[in-house]
């Protein structure tokens, strides 16, 4: 392009504009680009370094040729003016478009607004192609972060309930599985599909559904007979002081009729005053053992709890008697055995929980769902909360904490419901009990079902499919 061609375009122009260039020599492309009105003009040899988008000009194929590495850019594209293709298909696949000689230059100026808006294409396509990739790297992130939070979550909740460990997971891996086979049944849940984000949402409900126990006691949590290690130990040094004072008042009575018979006399009683002092003894060992056992969580041969009075018929009146049993202390008030409160807990008939201790442990399912719903879940894991909420609740409304029946209780908690009995009553870290094995707690399901409780459909599939297989 002439010098003076240059100087007509202001330099505002030239760095606004996209430039169409030409080759010195090639009069035909040059005679074509002088004509045009609304791009900056150059020649190639002129042409600045940082030009963003270029369309190149010219008619004769040894030019193409002779630059072909530098036209193949991104941002060139190549505008033939020639009546016949390019002989060499290599460098004709290089042209964008031919115009003929003879094309008036308003309408190759349409065609060169074709190559450049080809280029803004491409390249916006490209733009948009990476902050995709930046977004799927950053989504992932964000995913894995999360993940992290979870687990750490679930590590938080099992640091303070250790009896416990593993439940969350085992629990998710459950509900998962039975999803899963839920998806394959052909049967009732023919219609029913859960995508791969609903399964994900799933696996996050049952992860956290225990969460809220970081607002439950951790003595009440671990706590696995029904007076607390220092209740007990408490108890043991009453009844030891108990001991004493009855070993103390025999050795009182013996002197005291040593003094008033003789020796001699007291000999021939001695056998009497051991006698009495055995059974007293014995007595209070037997009342002792009875405590202690009563302690203990009472367990049917069934597997089953059963509420019984005073900790169980077979302990009951030892310990009546032991609340009743008055002894003097040292410094001569008179103590009983057992107090009120410790009674109560001993007759406790189910589990090793008062009314008191089972209502704070059942209140971390509210706790769980007020927790869960502060977070700003994503719309597909907007459910975490609400399938957590009711993994405690029972078809028949014996659940907790709202005591909603079926029509008010989702496929989903359903099944979580199913996976988290299923491994309270299998594994071995229950602290209030013995673990009872896959057999005994697949038939404990059954019987829930039976009693309306847990859904039987839902109970099938997870026999059928020996979903527990994911579990062991």
């Amino acid at each position: 392009m002439t010098t003076t061609a240059q100087s007509a375009a202001p330099t505002t122009l030239k760095r606004s504009l996209p430039a169409t260039v030409y080759f010195d020599g090639d009069h035909a492309a040059l005679k074509l680009v002088a004509q045009f009105t609304r791009y900056y003009r150059s020649s190639w040899k002129s042409l600045p370094e940082s030009s963003a988008g270029v369309v190149v000009l010219l008619s004769d194929e040894r030019l193409l040729a002779d630059h072909a590495r530098e036209l193949r850019a991104p941002n060139v594209r190549i505008i033939a003016v020639s009546d016949e293709r390019f002989r060499d298909p290599r460098l004709d696949s290089a042209v964008y478009a031919y115009v003929a000689t003879s094309t008036p230059a308003p309408l190759v100026e349409r065609t060169v607004d074709s190559a450049i808006d080809h280029m803004h294409l491409l390249a916006t396509r490209q733009e948009a192609n990476e902050r995709l990739a930046g977004a799927t790297h950053d989504i992932a992130e964000l995913n894995g972060m999360f993940e992290g939070f979870v687990k750490a979550a679930v590590t938080a909740i099992e640091s303070r309930d250790p009896n416990t460990s593993g439940h969350a997971f085992r629990v998710a891996n459950l509900t998962v599985a039975l999803a899963e086979a839920v998806n394959r049944d052909t049967t009732t849940f023919a219609d029913v599909t859960f995508t791969r984000e609903q399964l994900r949402e799933l696996r996050y409900a049952a992860l956290l559904h225990d969460f809220g126990k970081v607002a439950v006691r951790e003595k009440v949590l671990a706590k696995s007979r029904k007076l607390y290690p220092e209740q007990m130990q408490v108890i043991r040094q009453r009844f030891e002081l108990a001991r004493r004072t009855v070993e103390l008042e025999n050795g009182r009575e013996r002197l005291d009729y040593v003094v008033k018979n003789g020796r001699e006399a007291y000999e021939k009683k001695q056998a009497e005053f051991d006698r009495k002092l055995g059974g007293q003894v014995a007595e209070l060992e037997q009342m002792l053992a009875a405590v202690e056992a009563a302690d203990a969580p009472a367990m049917m041969p069934n597997g089953s709890s059963q509420a019984t009075h005073a900790g169980g018929d077979a302990h009951a009146t030892p310990l009546r008697q032991a609340a009743e049993r008055e002894f003097a202390g040292r410094d001569g008030e008179r103590l009983r055995l057992l107090t009120d409160d410790e009674l109560g807990m001993l007759s406790i008939g189910q589990g090793s929980l008062n009314d008191a201790e089972r209502l704070e442990i059942e209140s971390h399912v509210i706790h769980t769902y007020n927790f869960l719903s502060q977070i700003p879940w994503t719309r597909e894991l907007s459910g975490v909360a609400q399938i957590a909420r009711g993994h405690h609740e029972k078809l028949n409304g014996s659940g907790y904490p709202a005591h909603l029946k079926a029509a008010d209780i989702p496929l989903t908690t359903r099944m979580m419901t199913v996976a988290d009995v299923f491994d309270a009553l299998a594994a071995g870290d229950r602290p209030y009990k013995q673990p009872l094995g896959v057999e005994r707690a697949l038939e404990l399901l059954g019987r829930m079902v039976r009693d309306g409780e847990l859904d039987p459909d839902v109970y099938r599939v997870f026999l059928e499919n020996r979903v527990w297989e994911r579990w062991v």
